[in-house]
Order: structure tokens, then sequence, then C-alpha cells
């Protein structure tokens, strides 16, 4: 029988919490295990210790964002879990959290932002107060400082009544120069900021450029103009879970070192004891892709013909080896005139915009394992292999063969 792992505080409409499941699911079918979703109404401690204690659970993967209802790893008792999520410190060496670089987050969304060459900057929390939020709020507001930005910061109170906060939200925005880059630490509070930033009488991205977090493309995209969100690797968050989660569990249970919760699985016969395991390995921490671009960002927000043609040729050609030179002899007027063009209206470079789309077909390429790396540079517009690992190695900080051994296999 297939050893059973409880993956909890699960929702259907959450779309990172299908990704973190379908992350876990893919490390479990290497492994032989058989993973059920626990809703979140089922996550609370009392409910834990009642489906442990009937079940035969030889693990579980707990989604801490948000830490909803204060579990804590002694609620599991001897059944092995790891944590994975925004909020997935601070729950002990026995935990073996699995969560994201909060830091490298806020410096993506300054690059993204700051590209638009913005007057100053803004980074707003508009849910309750949380770890993850913060320390988001200290990264990018440390790097505006550090660019001679100033930099506006919105939090929301606790337990601040939504009138109370779009009442603050209309005196903070008073206060902010006109084109200023704002970071919504989720999706959640760039869609409040811009919604806020429309009763308050401005326009984005024509008086403001927004970013957030998440890439919910139900919201992002169901607002007008549609929100350039980070795209974060959850599905890798849930693979690394399950991953650390084996480590816990000596392999796969039912094998000689194995942890189980229950004396039916224990190789050993000992009822209700842990058998010898590989101890925790230290937090793991994941960090952004890319900036799925939107209109939010979109420099001043004009719609010239030939800039959006020119977006259009991008999106259709750039893995095709399309060049700068190559589009500006397509497109009226000088090169120089594009580029100044597509900036204002982009918020960012035509040698950017190409970059940017051929980057996300090598992502998607080195998840399909058929692909061979070899034959990556090719289909993504690169044409040299040694030219995009070298650009690749400086931006992610390893080679594409590592990325895909880390990210898209057992």
């Amino acid at each position: 029988m297939k050893p059973t792992i409880l993956y909890f505080n699960y929702r259907e409409e959450d779309p990172t919490k299908r990704l973190k499941l379908a992350g876990v699911r893919r490390y479990a079918a290497a492994a032989g295990w058989s993973v059920v979703p626990v809703e979140c109404g089922m996550s609370d401690p009392k409910s834990i210790r009642a489906l442990l204690a009937r079940g035969r659970a030889a693990g579980c993967v707990f989604d801490c964002d948000g830490d909803p209802s204060g579990v804590r790893p002694r609620h599991f008792g001897r059944t092995p879990v790891v944590f994975a999520g925004g909020a997935s410190r601070g729950f002990g060496p026995r935990a073996c959290p699995v969560g994201v670089d909060n830091a490298a987050i806020a410096d993506a969304a300054f690059r993204e932002l700051s590209a638009g060459a913005p007057k100053a900057c803004a980074v707003a929390a508009c849910m309750e107060p949380a770890p993850w939020a913060s320390e988001r709020i200290a990264a990018f507001s440390a790097l505006a400082k550090t660019a001679g930005l100033p930099c506006f910061v919105f939090r929301r109170k606790r337990d601040e009544s939504k009138d109370s906060r779009d009442f603050r939200f209309s005196t903070w925005f008073a206060g902010l120069p006109h084109h200023t880059a704002i970071f919504g630490v989720n999706d959640l509070s760039a869609r409040i900021v811009a919604r806020a930033a429309t009763a308050a009488g401005l326009a984005v991205p024509r008086d403001l450029t927004l970013v957030g977090v998440d890439n919910d493309h139900a919201l992002c995209e169901s607002e007008a103009p549609a929100l350039t969100s980070l795209q974060l690797d959850f599905e890798r968050m849930g693979y690394l879970a399950a991953k650390a989660l084996g480590r816990m569990m000596g392999g796969r249970t039912g094998e000689p070192g194995g942890t189980c919760g229950t004396g039916d699985n224990c190789p050993t016969g000992r009822a209700r004891r842990a058998c010898p395991a590989s101890p925790p390995s230290a937090a793991t921490a994941i960090g952004p892709l890319l900036a799925v671009r939107r209109e939010s960002t979109q420099g001043g927000g004009r719609r010239e013909p030939h800039i959006l043609e020119a977006v259009e040729i991008i999106r259709r050609e750039a893995c095709d080896g399309l060049s700068v030179a190559a589009l500006a002899r397509r497109i009226p007027g000088s090169r120089a005139l594009l580029d100044l063009r597509f900036r204002e209206a982009m918020g960012h470079s035509v040698h950017d915009e190409i970059l940017h789309v051929r980057l996300e077909r090598v992502f998607d390429l080195l998840r399909r394992l058929e692909t061979p790396i070899s034959a990556i540079a090719d289909f993504s517009g690169f044409g040299s292999l040694r030219a995009l690992d070298k650009l690749f190695r400086a931006r992610y900080g390893c080679s594409l063969r590592a990325w895909r051994k880390r990210n898209a296999g057992p």
C-alpha cells in the first residue's frame, strides 16, 4: 500500500495552493506516495490531531501562507511535517520550512519599476500585518534609499476597517509625487492600490506605475488596467517541500530508515514510534522568476499604434532571432526614436522586452524535460548556448542544467 501524505490548508479557488499541490504530487509520483489534500477548514490544531489519530499519514505538508491557524510542529505529534509558504519562519528546527526569498522579491520589483525612471517609490501592504510583508517593505525601502529615491510606505493597521483604510489612502496619494512607482507586496495589495488611486482621481499607469506579486491571473487580468505581477514558482515550492519531507522520512516510507506515525507502515514494527530518519535540512527559499508585464507598468500609458505594433512583433518573433535593428526597420522613424517612444510607453527598452520574451520561453523549455539543453538557445532566439548560459548564470546564479535538475526533475 502506498504511504499517504496529507497536504494541509488547501483551497481549490487559490491558484498558488493548486500549484504547490501540483509540486507535491510531482515529487510524490516519483517517491511512490499517495497525496490527499485537506481543506483549510480542517487545518486547525484540533482537526489535525483528529485526522492523524484515525488516519495513517506517513507525513504532512502544511501550507502556512498567512499562518491562519497558529499550527506548530507539536500539533503533528511524531508525524513528520514540512511547512511551506510565505509565513514559513518561526516554526522551529523540526518544521524544515520552505518559504520565499522576500529580499529577492523586493529586488525584482524595484528593478522592474525603476526601468521607467520614476520620480519616487512607494510600497503598500493592504492586508493584516504579516512578517513576510514587513520583510518586503524593508527590503524595497532600502533599495529606494540606495538609489536616492524617496520611498513612501502604506501599511494597513491591524483590525482596520475598509472605510478607515480608504480615507488614509486618499491622504497618502495626495503626498505622492507625480510618476511614483508603487510596489504592492502581493496582488491583492496591488489591486486595492489601483482601485484607491482611481477613487482619488489618479490614473494607472499615467500618474503612477504598479507591480504586485504572485501573478494571480484572475485577479491581475480582471483589473483595468491589468496588473503587472512577479511570477513566483509555487510548484517548485511544493516540490521542495515534498523533497524535504522525503529526507525527514529517510526516503520512501516503508523502506529501511523510514519514518512513520503509525505502526502499520513501520518497517521495524515499532508502533507509534519514530524510526531513524535524516534530520531536517535548513530552511529553503525561492525567489521570483520573471515579471509578467501588463498595462500597469507601461510607462506613461501612451497607446501609439506603432508601439503597439512593435510589441506584437516582439511577442511573435523574439524567439525567432528578432533584433532591435531588424524591428526598427519595420517601424516608421529612426531606431533612436523607436527606443525613446517604446521606453516612454512601456517603461523599459526594446532590447529588454525582446530579452524578457526570450527568457519566458527559456523557462518553459527548461520544464519540458524532452527538450535537450543544447536546443534551448536555438528555440528561444539566443542562437548561442554559451551566450544564453552566461546570461542565465549572471541573472539566476546557476547554469541551465543546474536549474533544470533543481526545479524540473525528481
